[in-house]
């Protein structure tokens, strides 16, 4: 099961470094939620990078997440731009709500913190029944990674300075396995304040790396149809050894 806490840091820190959608992104998804009947779905939706996005242009859509810190901090950005977003805190294999969507999707890679297949079947059940007839179901993933040093722990660090003048530094720790194809990585987040040191939260972060014919089985043993692999936020298909790429089905037509 995916992680539910990342930590309040760490969403502080992610939506100071990506506030908005990347290039391309927005419009990736209009075609879906320009076809989409009734309100769309954000599964995974963290800070509301996307979904506070599309609620500005004017796009009614629903937002569930796992963790509450997340959840927190996009209410926090919601009530800045004057939004009240519809959240629920879930994880996305457990999805449960009284309504169903034309337009689900999961962005930027997140469906790779699926960790178990019993987890990938569970997700794809209730996106089938959550999923209105004719409606897409789009998302990203992490491929096997082509330049991840096998058994080696890598280090990485960053930092952001946040707009009410905060430092937040962001350090991890990631070591590979390609039995399982399993990245496991240790994120440790600092924030300093006038340039003293405030506090320190850590926490582990596991994700995931697919074949893709793997899910696209999956996908069609759940009964989805025009199943289709593309690059990332593109339609044509995947550069060599793109690091992330994006599948796209649908739900039958009644």
């Amino acid at each position: 099961m995916i992680y539910s806490h990342y930590s309040a840091l760490m969403a502080k820190s992610m939506s100071a470094n990506r506030p908005l959608p990347d290039e391309g992104e927005y419009e990736y998804l209009l075609k879906h939620l320009q076809e989409c009947e009734g309100r769309a779905l954000e599964l995974a939706c963290g800070y509301g990078r996307l979904l506070l996005y599309i609620m500005e242009q004017g796009w009614p859509i629903v937002g569930t997440d796992a963790s509450p810190e997340m959840m927190a901090h996009c209410q926090t950005l919601a009530k800045e731009k004057n939004l009240v977003p519809e959240l629920h805190c879930q994880f996305m294999q457990r999805l449960e709500l009284d309504e169903t969507f034309g337009f689900i999707f999961i962005s930027d890679g997140t469906f790779s913190l699926i960790i178990e297949d019993q987890d990938i079947h569970d997700l794809f059940q209730r996106v089938w029944e959550h999923l209105k007839p004719g409606g897409s179901f789009p998302f990203d993933f992490f491929t096997y990674p082509p330049t991840m040093e096998f058994n080696t722990p890598l280090k990485r660090g960053d930092w952001v300075t946040a707009p009410d003048g905060s430092i937040l530094v962001t350090r991890k720790l990631e070591r590979y396995d390609p039995e399982t194809h399993i990245r496991d990585c240790l994120q440790m987040h600092d924030l300093y304040v006038d340039g003293k040191f405030v506090e320190s939260q850590a926490y582990e972060d596991p994700m995931r790396y697919y074949d893709p014919t793997v899910l696209m089985d999956y996908l069609a043993g759940q009964g989805f149809i025009d199943i289709s692999l593309g690059g990332f936020l593109t339609d044509a298909p995947p550069e060599e050894n793109a690091a992330i790429v994006s599948i796209r089905c649908k739900k039958p037509a009644e």
